[in-house]
């Protein structure tokens, strides 16, 4: 029989199991506290994060229903107008004092004005200094389109510019109407008077008997008023906003970046995918990654993706409205912008736990002790007696 078979073998102490038991006891509820107590932040951060976005994406909806509701009573008022034969379009010089003043009416209008089937125009005009001027394109012009500054009263003074061969039935605006034949938006496109993008809000106006075509309304809007807005919301520390239309092009941003390009002195817009920031670029093809075809995003969607190994949330909302606008608004924020505050909480907690087990465990080798010396003693005494010491 070998050596290590006779041996007895040695039972744990009993002041060793009352120290682990205690310890055990200890350091199970420590660690389920300090894993709910992660668990439940992360919930939290995730839950700040989305309400956050929502009340951003919810603002930025409000706005652009006020931003863009106001160009279609302009439209409507002027339509007003002319069926009740206080204007025509068979001389559109009385046209000018009208269109100068509606062009007043609220800060987003840029343009107000007629173009007819005889290509001739009059448009009034606010410059992005927010002074005032009137465009004319006729006859009288050789067709060539001539923007003038204005006086207080609406009167033409200087020469600003001459764009030639002007013909108002060829602008993106004039055609969507004729297209659409009713009330509509156009496609946003670049202005030709102007380093900025455009849209206009249009309106086709027929003969009444012969429903013969006589000309197209229009409201103007420069979006730079919308990166402006955009830029001016905060979005935590590095958050950003985008809208988009449902082909892709970038509409507008919060960041820096102008949403078009100069190619060969030629402007052009730009899909978001190609865009100069990364973020806005990236959150953009994980979105055509993610639903192949934009036009499916029907109603708000919440998503996540990777950038350079940190993770970005993301919320979109479809911005409609009757007369076929059709963006979508989105909204990327760095998760790291919430936790930020989550991860001191979280390094409190566990700090304060593991202080918590350090000194349960400091305190259970005590008691243990405590309780274990006088049983010890009493073992030791009583194997004297039995050897008759």
């Amino acid at each position: 029989m070998s050596l290590s078979s006779d041996r007895p073998k040695r039972k744990a102490s009993l002041h060793t199991v009352l120290i682990i038991s205690s310890v055990v006891q200890i350091i199970i509820p420590v660690g389920l506290t300090g894993y709910f107590s992660w668990r439940n932040s992360q919930q939290a951060v995730n839950e700040l994060a989305y309400q956050s976005m929502e009340k951003v994406s919810n603002c930025i909806e409000q706005n652009l229903h006020e931003y863009f509701v106001i160009p279609e009573l302009v439209n409507q008022s002027t339509l007003n107008a002319i069926e009740l034969g206080y204007l025509n379009l068979e001389n559109l010089q009385p046209w000018e004092k009208y269109l100068w003043r509606q062009v007043q009416l609220a800060p987003q209008l840029s343009f107000i004005g007629i173009g007819n089937e005889n290509k001739e125009y009059r448009a009034a005009r606010k410059f992005s200094d927010n002074s005032l001027g009137i465009n004319q394109s006729d006859r009288s012009t050789n067709f060539n389109l001539y923007s003038y500054h204005s006086d207080r009263n609406g009167n033409r003074t200087t020469l600003k510019s001459i764009t030639k061969n002007f013909d108002p039935r060829k602008r993106p605006w004039y055609q969507k109407a004729v297209a659409e034949k009713k009330l509509t938006w156009s496609d946003v496109y670049l202005s030709l008077l102007e380093s900025s993008l455009s849209i206009s809000t249009v309106q086709p106006i027929y003969e009444p008997n012969t429903k013969q075509l006589k000309g197209t309304l229009t409201v103007t809007l420069r979006l730079d008023g919308l990166n402006d807005f955009l830029s001016k919301l905060k979005v935590r520390q590095s958050g950003q906003v985008f809208i988009i239309d449902r082909d892709g092009t970038l509409i507008a941003t919060s960041s820096t970046e102008k949403p078009y390009r100069i190619n060969n002195n030629q402007k052009e817009l730009i899909a978001a995918i190609d865009s100069s920031n990364i973020l806005t670029q990236a959150t953009s093809k994980h979105l055509l990654s993610h639903f192949q075809d934009l036009q499916q995003i029907v109603r708000p969607q919440q998503l996540e993706f990777s950038l350079e190994g940190k993770q970005q949330l993301v919320r979109v909302i479809p911005l409609k409205n009757n007369q076929a606008l059709n963006w979508l608004v989105v909204v990327v924020v760095p998760e790291a912008d919430f936790i930020q505050s989550s991860d001191a909480t979280n390094r409190t907690t566990i700090l304060l736990c593991l202080i918590a087990l350090l000194v349960s465990i400091i305190v259970a080798i005590l008691i243990a002790r405590w309780i274990a010396q006088p049983i010890l003693q009493l073992n030791a005494e009583t194997k004297k007696i039995a050897k008759g010491d």
